[in-house]
């Protein structure tokens, strides 16, 4: 695994994650039930788009919802929580995490000693009772947070859902069956994309 340490949502952090599959659309390349993604072609297609873009249009430009903003602003809060739950563990913020071959990349919101990735969300309090009564990774989380582990090569992963007013959630992801199905899946997007590549935009081969 490769470290770029940056702030997320910056232009430089945008700029070294372009064209490259990441853990927050791995649900795209492979649903949470185990099943390739019908998505997969689409995603492909805006990957190739991002790299021969002149004026790229980041995300920090574009308009967001109320839930996705509360979550941007809530982040440092409910990282400094998780902190507290975890005294002795060593917490590193980084920018973007990439695969020693640089095909696929994830934006963890800490790293944890040498083992551990966090991921953190902040929802409606409503979404946070549902978490809480089924005590168990979200279903909507399950490809992003086994991403990280491909990604990383970490043994685990802490998804953290904080919401103040309500116990924070913490459950811990290992590798299992579905982690090695996404990583088959992985392949064969990869071959897709390579492909994809080939055929429209073969200029970006030979730009590498």
């Amino acid at each position: 695994m490769k470290i770029h340490m940056m702030v997320q949502g910056t232009p430089e952090w945008w700029t070294v994650r372009c064209g490259i599959p990441t853990a927050s659309a791995a649900d795209r390349i492979l649903t949470p039930t185990g099943k390739l993604s019908a998505q997969a072609k689409k995603y492909v297609a805006e990957l190739i788009a991002d790299r021969c873009c002149l004026t790229p249009n980041f995300f920090t430009d574009r308009p967001q919802t109320r839930d996705m903003a509360n979550g941007i602003n809530m982040e440092p809060e409910a990282r400094k929580w998780y902190a507290m739950e975890r005294p002795t563990s060593r917490i590193q913020v980084v920018g973007f995490c990439v695969t020693d071959d640089g095909r696929f990349g994830c934006s963890p919101d800490a790293l944890v000693d040498d083992d551990g990735v966090v991921e953190l969300k902040c929802p409606k309090l409503s979404t946070q009772v549902e978490y809480l009564e089924e005590g168990i990774l979200p279903p909507d989380y399950k490809p992003q947070c086994h991403m990280h582990l491909i990604v990383t090569g970490r043994s685990y992963v802490d998804f953290c859902s904080y919401a103040p007013g309500l116990p924070g959630f913490i459950v811990k992801v290992t590798p299992d069956d579905y982690t090695a199905k996404l990583r088959v899946a992985l392949e064969d997007f990869h071959t897709l994309y390579q492909a994809t590549i080939k055929r429209i935009a073969p200029q970006l081969l030979e730009a590498k």
